[in-house]
């Protein structure tokens, strides 16, 4: 059961979500809710993760819960299920949130130009 690959893929994909939200905190460019909220995702999600890796370690330590093989089989692929689309998630959440911190970038751009063009200072 340890050797499954799916028990790598596990292990990789939450080491995925992880990073998904580094480039993420405390940017600049999002306000102060909205780094709040991301932290919310990121915490809430975190927590789930961390329930998928509990329960996989119970799947994959022999003699910590008596099941047949077919029986952690079954469990290893929806903690598998449960974790893809975790990590799908975060790609599709970090995603929108990258297009928003470009969007206020190019927003900030546009009044700093039209500042200059009209000669108004800060």
């Amino acid at each position: 059961m340890k050797n499954n690959v799916k028990v790598a893929e596990i292990i990789e994909m939450q080491i995925r979500i992880g990073k998904g939200f580094g480039s993420l905190k405390s940017n600049p460019n999002l306000s102060l809710s909205n780094q709040l909220y991301v932290q919310q995702v990121r915490d809430n999600l975190w927590e789930e993760c961390l329930k998928d890796l509990e329960e996989l370690l119970l799947v994959i330590t022999s003699g910590k819960v008596e099941m047949t093989d077919d029986e952690r089989l079954e469990r290893l692929d929806k903690i598998y299920a449960s974790m893809n689309s975790k990590s799908a998630f975060v790609q599709h959440f970090a995603s929108e949130v990258t297009t928003l911190i470009r969007q206020r970038e190019q927003d900030k751009q546009t009044i700093e130009k039209l500042r200059r063009s009209y000669g108004i200072q800060d």
